[in-house]
């Protein structure tokens, strides 16, 4: 229900999907469970000088359980929470929202993800609907939908993922400027996640069941369908690796699964690593500023591969989800784990505690200015200046198979 962040398109991710496509989640109840609901208020120690913003420091953040931060194209930020979504401009949080003349949008606004546009229009999509802010002012569409994820097409294009409640009403649907329309034939299809490709294609994610491919200039009865029976749970579009022939798809794509490790599509056929992952879903993938491609999984730990996804080598082992990894223009790549909580950094030998806390980290956003911001999934937001940001050594090749 929960998408693949593309840029200025954000989403909180699920934690990962279980063999049923039933969606786990860290909640506050496992958080309770956790053991950590006693150290919400507190704060957390930090190896790295991170400083905290939450809604005793900044009475205007909606509340602490963070679902996205997202770049806006004014150099700010977004920060989506259970509650509504601000702008965060140095260390203030400011409304988006009219104090008047928003009465009727669903309130709290449980917000999931966002999209801006290039005319400047804000989307948010909710538990209830997605909401479309124009100058502080908001109109509520597809009301009774839970919206997730929102992706840009083409200028003034907008896809989205929505259903209701218990999926009896469900589908892809398509904004052209006017209205949303949903595409015939995909209310048949149980859809979870979806990113564009370089190519302009949708690849949206069928739960249990593998993933289509759209060509948005063509009719959806014509969508391929890849990894038919396979439950993929996450995928990550990549760098075009081939020019388009046979009316096949130009990009990369790869998929992560449950139980298959990780599949490559080159835009002609398809390629297996990490087969060996029996027992764990891949739950994120990312590229490093170096070009090496890392896999997150659910009980694996992370594995670390050369760009070309060829050598494979497992970085960390542990007996718990990865709850967010994430890379950084220095060349960092960072973890947060559902048991160990914080976040820990990558400098290219181990692992190492930046941000010490038992609270897992749901995102962590490279901010324009240079900080790092880290949003909590109880505790607020992290901010790490970008003189703070510590530099890693230069990457060092894998060994050889």
């Amino acid at each position: 229900m929960k998408r693949v962040i593309e840029p200025f398109m954000f989403c909180a991710r699920p934690l990962f999907r279980q063999p049923s496509g039933r969606t786990l989640h860290i909640s506050v109840t496992r958080a309770v469970a956790m053991g950590v609901w006693l150290v919400v208020l507190s704060v957390a120690h930090a190896a790295d000088p991170w400083t905290s913003l939450s809604t005793l420091s900044a009475p205007t953040l909606p509340a602490n359980e963070i679902q996205f931060i997202a770049p806006a194209k004014d150099g700010s930020l977004f920060v989506g929470t259970l509650k509504g979504v601000v702008r965060l401009r140095g260390n203030v949080c400011e409304a988006i929202l009219n104090p008047t003349g928003n009465e009727k949008i669903p309130q709290p606004l449980k917000a999931w993800c966002l999209a801006e546009l290039a005319d400047g229009t804000l989307w948010i999509g909710h538990e209830k609907g997605a909401v479309r802010v124009v100058e502080g002012v908001a109109t509520n569409f597809l009301p009774g939908l839970q919206v997730a994820p929102m992706v840009e097409g083409k200028p003034g294009e907008l896809w989205a993922i929505g259903k209701n409640g218990n999926g009896s009403d469900k589908g892809l649907y398509r904004w052209e400027g006017q209205e949303w329309k949903r595409l015939p034939g995909s209310e048949k299809m149980p859809f979870e996640d979806m990113v564009r490709t370089a190519d302009g294609h949708i690849w949206a994610i069928v739960e249990g069941n593998g993933v289509i491919e759209i060509d948005p200039a063509a009719d959806f009865s014509t969508a391929v369908h890849h990894l038919q029976g396979i439950t993929v749970t996450i995928i990550y579009p990549d760098q075009p690796t081939r020019e388009k022939k046979d009316k096949k798809s130009s990009a990369a794509v790869w998929a992560g699964t449950w139980g298959r490790g990780v599949a490559m599509w080159d835009g002609t056929s398809w390629h297996n690593h990490l087969e060996k992952l029996k027992a764990s879903a891949v739950l994120q993938i990312a590229r490093d500023a170096a070009g090496g491609l890392w896999v997150a999984t659910s009980a694996s730990g992370v594995f670390h591969a050369d760009p070309s996804g060829t050598t494979w080598k497992q970085d960390l082992v542990t007996d718990g989800s990865i709850n967010l990894l994430a890379t950084d223009r220095r060349g960092n790549v960072w973890v947060s784990g559902q048991q160990t909580g914080g976040l820990r950094r990558y400098d290219g030998t181990a692992w190492l505690v930046s941000l010490d806390s038992p609270l897992p980290i749901q995102c962590l956003v490279d901010a324009p200015d240079g900080r790092l911001v880290a949003g909590g999934i109880l505790d607020g937001v992290h901010l790490l200046k970008a003189d703070a940001v510590p530099q890693p050594p230069p990457a060092q090749p894998l060994p050889a198979k």
